[in-house]
C-alpha cells in the first residue's frame, strides 16, 4: 500500500492506493502554522495499517532537498517542514512540489502519459506549475523553476502573496475568481452559477478566462507542449472548465 499526502493552502487531502488504484481518500481543513500542519500530517501517516507503507508528501511553494519549505499560502518561511515532521512519527516519507507530484502523476497516469513535452497548471488557491520537456520534468538552479504563477502577466499589476505585482497567480488563481465577487462566492460555486447563466456570473467566469488563458498562450509559445493539463481544485469544474478555455 502506498499513502499521498497533499497539504494545499485551504485543505490537507490524503489517499491510500494499492495496485495503482484509490482504497480510500479523506480531506480536512489546513490548520494555523508550521506545527499544527506538521502534526497533522503526522497523525495521517500513523493511521495507516501498514507500518512500512511508502508515503509521499507533496507541498506547495518551494522546497529544499532536504524538506525545507518556503510557501507564501501557507505562511511558510524556510520551515523545517521535514524536522516538524518527524517530530511525530518514525515513519519514513519524502516530501515534493505539489505540482511536480501532480505533473509526475499525470505523466504517467493520467492525462498527459504519452507526452514529450508537456505543462502542468495547478490551479487552487495560488498557481503551481510543472514543464515536461523531452519526458522529464525541467529543473533550474534552485527550487523556484517552473514557477509558472508568479510570471507577470500585468507589469504593476495586483500584489501577489509573493510580495511581486502582476503575478499570473493573483490574476488567475481560484482565490483570485472568489476575489471577484469580493469572496463572497467560492471559485467552484462561481463556476457553477456561471454554467447555470445566472445573473452576472457568466460576466465574471469570463474575465477570469480570459486571465487564465493569457497564461497559458504563454506556455504555449514559450514551450510548445504537445499537451496543457489544468489540475487543481479548479479543475473540477471539468468540461465547463475546458469548453471555456
Amino acid at each position: 500500500m502506498t499513502i499521498g499526502i497533499d497539504i494545499g493552502g485551504t485543505n490537507i487531502k490524503s489517499v491510500s492506493l494499492r495496485d495503482g488504484g484509490i482504497i480510500s481518500s479523506h480531506s480536512v481543513q489546513t490548520p494555523e502554522g508550521p506545527e499544527s500542519i506538521a502534526m497533522t500530517v503526522a497523525k495521517i501517516i500513523e493511521s495507516t495499517e501498514v507500518s512500512d507503507s511508502p508515503v509521499g508528501i507533496a507541498c506547495a511553494g518551494e522546497i529544499s532537498p532536504d524538506g525545507v519549505v518556503s510557501a507564501d499560502n501557507l505562511g511558510f518561511d524556510h520551515v523545517d517542514l521535514a524536522g516538524l515532521i518527524r517530530r511525530h512519527t518514525d515513519r519514513r516519507f519524502v516530501i515534493c512540489q505539489d505540482a511536480h507530484a501532480a505533473s509526475v502523476a499525470e505523466l504517467t497516469l493520467g492525462s498527459m502519459k504519452g507526452a514529450r513535452n508537456a505543462v502542468y497548471l495547478c490551479v487552487g488557491t495560488g498557481i503551481g506549475g510543472d514543464v515536461i520537456i523531452g519526458g522529464k520534468s525541467m529543473r533550474g538552479v534552485n527550487p523556484s523553476s517552473c514557477e509558472i504563477g508568479h510570471m507577470i502577466t500585468h507589469m504593476g499589476g495586483k500584489r501577489c502573496s509573493c510580495g511581486n505585482h502582476g503575478c499570473f497567480e493573483a490574476y488567475a488563481s481560484a482565490s483570485a475568481l472568489s476575489g471577484m465577487t469580493n469572496g463572497k462566492f467560492t471559485a467552484g460555486e462561481i463556476a457553477k452559477r456561471a454554467k447555470d447563466g445566472e445573473t452576472e456570473f457568466p460576466t465574471v467566469w469570463k474575465s477570469y478566462i480570459d486571465e487564465l488563458c493569457c497564461g497559458i498562450m504563454n506556455c504555449l509559445i514559450l514551450y510548445a507542449p504537445e499537451v496543457v493539463c489544468i489540475g487543481g481544485g479548479l479543475s473540477l469544474s471539468g468540461e465547463f472548465l475546458i469548453r471555456s478555455v
